[in-house]
């Protein structure tokens, strides 16, 4: 490696260096990188030596190592021979200023002792002048930490007087400020540690006197929760489309109209609660305080559910009251719950929810058992659907109040059927069974829409017209649509579908008929004062309210706004009640109408021994009466159905020939003579001929059927008249046409009368029997014939008589 930077002055360092380049010369190339990287330190030692080693050069590297030693040797003493001389320079300059440094210092001594004896005055005012400013420090840290105090003592002061005066929210306030900010900067005063050590205490009757407050708030929410519930439940009703009875709505205190859109918040002031909870929030106590106001809330909801006690069946108020005040509850208790972080949380408002509606139902329950107005019960299910909507608002569930709506329904319905039985037995009571007659168009055209009326031929017939049907129909139909009315209008609003509300006045509606209108008709056509002919007008009723029952389902339909009569599951019973109910006036009529002509038999005078020579002409006067009767009847059966009135005409031929023939077998009648079935003929050819008279040709029964109800009657009397005994015996045995109708009872009974009649002391007179010489046997023999006869007879067995029933 060359060397520059050489100084021409030095000779000898020339001519060194140039036997140090001619001595690097010989170095070789590998040896010169090794080096240079030893000098560069750019490279591992270790490994640059290890190189050397392992090619056995050691040698030669280490004459190169001691050249190039050499070599920096010399550049290093060359340097120092250069920069020698400028330091010999400084240091005799330095020997030179040494004596001026010498004098200054001189100079400096003596005008320090000048200086000193001149400044001991000023260091006399000095030192006063310190004492001064110490004083005036001292003064001005009293000052200081008087300031410093009077912050805390004015805020404690303010503390005692914010308690004083109930402030406790502020008073809390005060104190935290006073605790953490105001006392630590004073803390090293006595007077300090004395209000630290007060602070709980202080806490404490914080904490008693907000709980005398929220005590005190608790007050005013019982005394203005009813006023509270009245203005919830009147914004629900201003802001919902329910319609509630005007008798209901009525407001308690009128003259707070004003207040309608006021919120809970505007007419209740919820400070101390807010208040009181910071504060127990604050103090470390929220759970205490959170406890204590859900029980006291507790205590106040059971004090509000309880039944009131006072004249509930005279008006809805004491209910009303009672709805407002559960209410105005919920709101506050809601209002508590929207505007608090935790103190009513909603499963504690749904668990005081939950014991309100148990009791709420136990008092409804209770009172609708007693309950026998329908207004009273109407306006408590008013009151009830007004009070669930208005807790539907706040987010309460009101389904089990609905369902017990339903369970007031059939309370309601049964005291409507009560109360309804007795209008219906009112009207039977005073019906006059006439036909409804009308002057006017507009009295015949209100009966006929009452009841949806069409009759073409009397539409054609002129003033005054006279319907068939008297007014009980009219006044039956319009309680039963009024009925349908009422039950429609507690039905209404109970969260039912229109088909079912429909499906509940069908099923109500079937109950009245069933249970009530049934038991009434039932009363009715058992009424023993009635005649046959208000009987058969009472049959026309029914008949027109059967037919009517069509119109009454249109009827339910239009009332509960149900469209599709098609969809309806409960089948309507009134037809078949006013079926059932002719079918008894049908039965009650044919027992009325037997029971006259009963009544006509039971006034015969008939003389069962009459002896020969008594007129057979003419036939008895009560056959005549009991005909005269009948065409009565008859006529007044224009009005019923032809195949009743056949029933009826028919029924009271059959009844005249069984009644006439329990009289001939009563055990009153001891004897009857041959001359007494002559007369009786005429009266049997006269009931026979009545199957010739007008008007029962205008029914439409043959003569053949009115003779066979009198067939009996007539083979008796046959029979009778021709002595046949033993020709009966015959024709029964063979079952033969002669006598099919008789029995041998009945005919046994006949000859013991006739043999009675023959021989009533059981005398030995003879005689002939019927002008009949060859017949004519002795008195022992007759007597013997009619026990032989009897005999036979006893021997018979009995036959199920002919049923000529239609």
């Amino acid at each position: 490696m060359a060397l520059e930077s050489l100084d021409p002055d030095s000779s000898m360092s020339a001519m060194d260096d140039k036997k140090d380049a001619l001595s690097q010369l010989f170095v070789s190339s590998k040896f010169e990188r090794l080096l240079e990287e030893i000098e560069a330190g750019s490279g591992q030692v270790s490994a640059t030596i290890r190189s050397v080693y392992d090619s056995d050069e050691q040698t030669d590297f280490e004459q190169a190592l001691e050249t190039r030693l050499q070599a920096n040797s010399k550049e290093i003493e060359r340097m120092c021979n250069k920069n020698y001389q400028g330091f010999i320079e400084a240091v005799g300059k330095l020997d030179e200023v040494r004596g001026d440094a010498d004098s200054l210092k001189d100079q400096i001594v003596r005008i320090d002792k000048a200086n000193q004896n001149s400044g001991s005055d000023v260091l006399l005012k000095f030192a006063e002048l310190g004492q001064g400013r110490d004083v005036q420090l001292n003064i001005m840290r009293t000052v200081e930490n008087i300031t410093m105090c009077i912050p805390a003592l004015e805020m404690y002061c303010r503390l005692l007087e914010q308690i004083e005066k109930k402030q406790h929210y502020g008073a809390l306030k005060t104190l935290e400020h006073l605790e953490h900010v105001t006392l630590p900067k004073v803390s090293h005063f006595t007077f300090c540690s004395l209000m630290t050590e007060r602070i709980p205490d202080i806490r404490q009757l914080i904490k008693k006197k907000s709980r005398a407050d929220i005590r005190e708030f608790l007050e005013r929410v019982r005394e203005k929760s009813e006023y509270i519930g009245e203005v919830a439940m009147h914004q629900t009703l201003r802001h919902s489309n329910i319609e509630i009875m005007k008798e209901v709505i009525s407001r308690i205190n009128p003259s707070q109209e004003q207040e309608n859109d006021m919120c809970a918040q505007d007419l209740l002031n919820f400070s101390p609660v807010y208040k009181c909870l910071h504060i127990y929030s604050v103090l470390g106590a929220r759970e205490e305080f959170e406890s204590y106001y859900r029980d006291q809330r507790h205590r106040q909801a059971r004090l509000v559910l309880q039944q009131r006690h006072g004249q509930w069946e005279d008006s809805v108020q004491l209910f009303k009251s009672y709805f407002f005040q559960i209410a105005g509850f919920f709101v506050v208790e809601d209002t508590v719950l929207h505007t608090t972080q935790g103190l009513v949380t909603s499963t504690v408002a749904e668990d005081l929810w939950g014991m309100a509606v148990h009791r709420i139902m136990a008092v409804l329950r209770s009172h609708s058992t007693t309950c026998r107005e329908i207004s009273i019960l109407m306006g408590i299910k008013e009151l009830v659907v007004w009070f669930c909507q208005t807790m539907r608002s706040y987010g309460f569930s009101v389904d089990k109040l609905f369902e017990l709506l339903l369970e007031l329904r059939e309370m309601y319905v049964d005291i409507l059927m009560k109360n309804f039985a007795d209008d219906f037995a009112r009207d039977f009571r005073r019906a006059t069974f006439a036909p409804v007659s009308v002057k006017t168009v507009g009295e015949y055209q209100k009966v006929c829409s009452s009841l949806n009326f069409s009759d073409p031929e009397l539409n054609k017939e002129p003033f005054p017209k006279q319907f068939k049907f008297s007014e009980l129909v009219l006044q039956t139909f319009n309680l039963l649509k009024e009925f349908i009315k009422n039950c429609n209008l507690f039905t209404y609003k109970l969260n039912l579908s229109q088909t079912d509300i429909d499906e509940r006045v069908r099923k109500s509606i079937n109950q009245l008929f069933q249970r009530t209108l049934s038991s009434q008709l039932n009363l009715l056509v058992r009424n023993t004062r009635l005649q046959v002919q208000q009987m058969a007008q009472v049959y026309v009723d029914f008949s027109y309210l059967e037919g009517a029952c069509v119109e009454l389902s249109k009827f339910i339909s239009k009332t509960t706004l149900t469209r599709n009569e098609a969809l309806h599951t409960v089948r309507m019973h009134g037809a078949q009640v006013m079926r059932d109910a002719c079918k008894d006036c049908e039965e009650q009529m044919m027992v009325i109408l037997c029971s006259k002509l009963s009544d006509f038999v039971e006034s015969s005078e008939y003389e069962w021994e009459c002896k020969a020579g008594t007129n057979h002409a003419s036939k008895s006067r009560f056959i005549d009466d009991a005909l005269h009767f009948v065409d009565i009847m008859l006529e007044t059966f224009k009005s019923l159905p032809s195949q009743l009135s056949r029933q009826l005409c028919i029924t009271s031929c059959r009844h005249m020939s069984v009644e006439v023939q329990s009289l001939i077998l009563s055990s009153d009648v001891a004897a009857i003579s041959m001359n007494w079935f002559l007369l009786f003929d005429t009266d049997l050819n006269a009931l026979e001929s009545y199957s010739q008279s007008s008007h029962v040709i205008r029914l439409g029964i043959s003569s053949k059927e009115i003779l066979q109800e009198y067939a009996p009657l007539r083979q008796l009397i046959k029979l009778a008249l021709s002595g046949d005994w033993g020709g009966f015996i015959t024709d029964f045995e063979s079952n033969g046409p002669m006598y099919p109708d008789l029995l041998p009872s009945t005919v046994n009974t006949v000859i013991k009368k006739v043999r009675l009649s023959e021989f009533p002391k059981k005398s030995k007179k003879r005689g002939l029997l019927h002008g009949k010489k060859e017949n004519n046997p002795s008195v022992e023999a007759r007597e013997n014939y009619y026990d032989m006869i009897l005999q036979r007879i006893n021997g018979l067995k009995e036959r199920k008589p002919r049923d000529n029933s239609i």
